[in-house]
């Protein structure tokens, strides 16, 4: 599966900071020389905004990066560049989640308070619209609650509640969309 081979990559990694793109996404051109330019020993972490590409309507949508827990994952991993010493304290993606061990493992570094994020804004990463998880959303909805269950307190997890269904039913509505 796609963690798996993260988590593979992430074992064979020899440099300081990791970045996982997907097959579908790709870095502007200038964006790995800006995060590699920010670099800091003591940042652990390093992300940026998010371009959306919807190919079937030659349109890109930017995607601010976001802690807000209560909307699932709040920054995606395309655009999140972690240091190998977070994987060394946190571990590598669990592999029971098939879409969604990126927001576990969100969730965990959020829990670790000593880990420092630093937004790197013109670091810009295109995620194309249509992978995987966009694709089989009733699992990802089912994931995504288990996640918050496990991270969220109660009135967390009741917004998150209230957002997710509005989120089911947009991704449902983009889904028809596209097919």
């Amino acid at each position: 599966g796609i963690y798996g081979a993260m988590n593979k990559g992430i074992e064979l990694a020899s440099g300081e900071i990791i970045g996982l793109i997907n097959s579908a996404d790709w870095c502007d051109k200038n964006a790995l020389a800006t995060i590699a330019n920010s670099f800091h020993p003591d940042i652990d972490c390093y992300y940026s905004d998010i371009h959306i590409v919807f190919e079937k309507f030659n349109a890109i949508k930017k995607k601010m990066a976001s802690f807000n827990y209560y909307q699932g994952m709040p920054i995606c991993h395309q655009s999140l560049f972690i240091t190998k010493k977070v994987y060394k304290k946190l571990g590598l993606y669990d592999l029971q989640y098939r879409f969604l061990a990126d927001y576990d493992f969100f969730m965990r570094m959020q829990m670790h308070t000593t880990f420092e994020f630093h937004y790197v804004p013109n670091a810009i990463i295109y995620f194309q619209e249509g992978s995987s998880g966009s694709t089989h959303q009733n699992t990802v909805a089912v994931e995504s609650l288990k996640v918050a269950k496990h991270y969220l307190s109660i009135p967390g997890l009741a917004l998150f509640l209230l957002y997710w269904i509005k989120d089911l039913s947009m991704s449902s509505l983009r889904l028809w969309m596209f097919k």
